[in-house]
């Protein structure tokens, strides 16, 4: 048995999603921080790989994985200092 498995057999939900072949659409939604639109998005660019089983759509866990290993590091941008910088000015010429 798994070392991720308790010796009960109806426990199944201790494996760990990294170990499994498919998930739900809406675990990995969860997984990813996303809505499931936004998951049936990734899929249409071909980012994520969906498969039906049982009349249920799954998702792919070895493509879940390449995709969080793909995601870029985030870096502030100055799109709010620009957007303060903005409104500085308007009030400034309100005031004019």
């Amino acid at each position: 048995m798994s070392a991720n498995l308790s010796q009960n057999p109806t426990e199944t939900s201790r494996i760990y999603w990294q170990e499994r072949a498919f998930v739900p659409l809406l675990t990995a939604a969860d997984i990813l921080g996303l809505s499931r639109a936004s998951v049936y998005a990734l899929e249409a660019e071909d980012r994520l790989t969906f498969a039906r089983l049982a009349g249920r759509t799954l998702v792919c866990v070895e493509s879940l994985k390449a995709l969080i290993n793909a995601a870029e590091p985030w870096v502030a941008s100055d799109r709010g200092k620009e957007a303060r910088a903005a409104r500085v000015a308007a009030c400034a010429s309100d005031e004019a």
